[in-house]
């Protein structure tokens, strides 16, 4: 009993079953198209040359990750390599959502709630996080920055290694998902904003300074391709997006009918059913609920600003970057 009245026994023990659901799931999910682009690489890496010889439309990181794996784990099969790669992925998402949730709030409980709101979050239940492709990676390298950039931005006063750590997660992801990009130009304006009660000069030096020797660091892959061949890497990454991806899929129809959503309105219905369903309502739900009772006990200014900078922002901006 004195176990479990430790703070954060329950969460671990919930994270615990909800990563071993998870890993069933994903070894029995069904193969998908995606999974020949993603996971081929692992195989082909040692003899050939990303974008110059091999067809790769993202950035590198998660290319070289699951030809790390596959190489780590002394084995020549693909799909599992990929797949383990990926639950790698969740149990380090899980993780830094029970760590960073608790380290922000001090609640047993709001750890538990971060957790459980993502983990078992449909979104994140289907392709998107079962079969071995990029989009739950990007996630998990994603909080983590966010959440070591907050924790290193708090108002006991800037801590420079934690915002060096956020930068480089924060890169890391753009490094694994070209659209992770969307967070870092957020992230370097706060760098110049946060901590508040922190002089100017000694948030450049100990906020903005580490945040981009960290994003540096952490973009290195993406920076190194891009110098030995400019080309090859923009006419794959870029090129490929803007071009022939949008040209496929605006071809396919069915009855006369777009089968992905393409058009403004399209893709709006899509975001309002992905967000206001499942767990996802919940979330939502709960921050409107969070703001209604900070507001009602403090300024409305403060409350949005205590909201927005803590564990809901962070939570909602990360599911907010979810693919469909």
């Amino acid at each position: 009993m004195r176990i479990l009245a430790k703070p954060l026994t329950v969460p671990v023990l919930c994270l615990v079953l909800l990563l071993a659901l998870i890993f069933s799931r994903i070894m029995g999910f069904e193969m998908r198209r995606d999974e020949q682009l993603y996971a081929t690489p692992a195989a082909l890496l040692d003899n050939f040359r990303l974008y110059k010889d091999i067809f790769y439309n993202h950035t590198p990181a998660s290319a070289w990750y699951f030809h790390g794996i596959m190489v780590g784990l002394q084995t020549d099969k693909l799909l599992l390599a990929g797949r383990l790669g990926v639950f790698f992925g969740w149990v380090a998402f899980g993780v830094a959502l029970l760590g960073i949730t608790y380290k922000l709030t001090e609640s047993s409980a709001m750890s538990l709630f971060a957790m459980t709101a993502i983990l078992a979050n449909g979104a994140l239940l289907n392709q998107t996080g079962m079969t071995a492709t990029n989009n739950l990676l990007v996630l998990s390298a994603a909080y983590v920055g966010l959440g070591f950039f907050l924790m290193g931005t708090t108002k006991s006063g800037a801590k420079p290694l934690w915002v060096f750590l956020g930068g480089l997660f924060l890169a890391t992801a753009a490094a694994i998902k070209a659209s992770a990009f969307v967070f870092i130009p957020a992230v370097a304006l706060a760098a110049l904003l946060i901590p508040q009660h922190v002089p100017f000069a000694q948030r450049v030096t100990k906020v903005t300074v580490p945040l981009a020797l960290g994003g540096l660091l952490g973009a290195a892959p993406v920076l190194a391709y891009f110098a030995a061949d400019p080309g090859w890497f923009l006419a794959h990454v870029i090129g490929f997006h803007t071009g022939p991806h949008v040209a496929y899929w605006a071809a396919q129809t069915v009855d006369g009918e777009d089968i992905v959503a393409m058009s403004a309105s399209a893709k709006g219905q899509m975001a309002y059913s992905i967000w206001f369903s499942g767990a996802n309502l919940l979330l939502m739900f709960v921050t409107v609920l969070m703001l209604t009772v900070l507001i009602w006990v403090d300024s409305w200014k403060r409350a949005f600003l205590r909201l927005i900078g803590g564990q809901f922002g962070l939570m909602v901006s990360c599911i907010a970057a979810a693919p469909p």
